[in-house]
């Protein structure tokens, strides 16, 4: 069923360039600190965020579950896109989410058949534990990870040995010529880490850095590259973010040392989001205020400029889950919410969000349309996907215009959660939740 029907109303808010908080030591709207030698590059002023154009008619469309509860309990939990866009994995969790284990399921998008795996379960249900190889193998790592499985969908999934304790997890620079693994012992309340960096071409280590993290100290980005000569530890207990230096061998704090601010704002900013591009080696770092008696505005800082950017916003949303809060998946965008100047929802998100380019520096930001947040960005074609402010339908905007191409609405569910987008952007997946009956349904929308 297709209509038309008009948005009613609209949002605009233009917060000042003047920023309301108080410090010890005030952050101009630019620093530069450029931890390699960089061109100098001019200033930049910081544009303060526009307002959005008149509301348009825009079509609503009907949209029908793809998969809905078992009728003998048990509803359809999103894990993860085939690489060819054509399978959904999932998990079958009892109604609400809280009886586990869920066990394994896929979809068929075009068909809608259904493949059940109830020999693979797991106890942390969520994103990330199906792997999917290019050649249509997967891979799935249960939680906790005693016991891995391998197979396809709609065929019989073999265990395989579990994971050895300690493994390290590696990751190469990316000219290739260096080796990161961080090894984690696990303990009550903190946790022991020891990150080793191996010189590939004479197989030497060249360093090896213990260092500790506690839960909740911190969140963000690392232990990643972030060029060839940088690499980002992650989060220490009462240290803030560490980076380690190739060429002088040196472990240093990231807000102090790479970003030049005051010791102070070390336990203010303990939050920092990264976001790199391998093939040029530029970087971003998104700073997020989490301590401290006053909110602080968002820090961006441009790598290849050596350039910290003051941000006119308390808060970044992410684009689409599992993705780092604030970039896209393509690295191009932030999306930003809580106006300085406004009082600040901070870690709630409220009816206001802002697109903008990460680069330049001092780009514009937009406002979506008519207050809404929560968006996933397609990788593949120019599409955003973002929910209405009491998330009872998916709005499907062009980028970078941001008009409203469509609105699709599923009756019967109280609030809908996007999923994600497909590899190749021309499908989305929605869960929709019904609140009285605990159940929760999928569905693929194909803008």
């Amino acid at each position: 069923m297709v209509s038309c029907q008009a948005d009613q109303g609209s949002f605009t808010a233009t917060p000042p360039q003047t920023f309301p908080y108080s410090s010890t030591t005030d952050i101009p709207d630019i620093l530069t600190n450029p931890p390699v030698p960089v061109s100098p590059v001019p200033s930049t002023e910081m544009s303060a965020p526009t307002g959005t154009p008149a509301p348009t008619i825009v079509p609503v469309v009907t949209v029908l579950p793809l998969v809905t509860p078992l009728a003998a309990g048990g509803s359809p939990f999103f894990d993860s896109w085939s690489p060819d866009s054509a399978w959904i994995a999932f998990w079958w969790v009892e109604y609400g989410g809280e009886e586990l284990p869920g066990s394994l399921a896929f979809v068929r998008v075009d068909s809608g058949e259904i493949c059940s795996h109830p020999e693979v379960t797991t106890e942390g249900v969520g994103t990330g534990n199906v792997h999917w190889q290019d050649d249509g193998l997967v891979q799935v790592v249960p939680y906790p990870p005693e016991k891995t499985y391998s197979g396809s969908p709609c065929e019989t999934f073999v265990q395989s040995q579990p994971p050895a304790p300690s493994q390290p997890v590696g990751e190469i620079s990316p000219n290739g010529r260096y080796l990161a693994a961080t090894i984690t012992e696990l303990g009550p309340g903190l946790y022991p880490m020891t990150t080793t960096i191996t010189d590939l071409s004479s197989n030497q280590m060249i360093a090896s850095i213990s260092w500790e993290f506690a839960p909740n100290d911190a969140v963000g980005g690392g232990p990643q590259w972030l060029n060839n000569q940088v690499y980002l530890i992650g989060p220490a207990l009462n240290q803030g973010f560490l980076y380690y230096s190739i060429p002088d061998g040196a472990v240093r704090k990231v807000v102090t040392d790479l970003l030049g601010l005051d010791e102070e704002f070390v336990a203010q900013y303990r939050s920092i989001f990264s976001q790199v591009d391998p093939v040029s080696g530029a970087f971003h770092l998104l700073l997020k205020w989490e301590g401290g008696p006053t909110p602080l505005p968002l820090l961006l800082y441009h790598g290849e400029l050596g350039e910290i950017e003051t941000l006119p916003f308390y808060s970044a949303w992410p684009f689409n889950s599992p993705e780092i809060p604030g970039f896209s998946p393509d690295g191009g965008w932030l999306l930003l919410g809580d106006p300085v100047g406004e009082e600040p929802y901070l870690d709630n998100i409220g009816e206001d969000s802002w697109i903008r380019p990460v680069e330049p520096p001092g780009s514009e930001a937009v406002q979506l349309p008519q207050g809404l947040f929560l968006g996933a960005l397609s990788d593949e074609a120019p599409l955003f996907a973002v929910m209405n402010p009491n998330q009872s339908a998916v709005n499907i905007l062009g980028y970078p215009g941001l008009e409203i191409i469509s609105r699709w609405r599923t009756p019967g569910y109280d609030f809908l959660v996007i999923a994600g987008w497909s590899p190749n952007g021309s499908r989305l997946a929605v869960m929709g939740h019904q609140l009285q009956s605990n159940e929760v349904v999928l569905f693929v929308i194909e803008p």
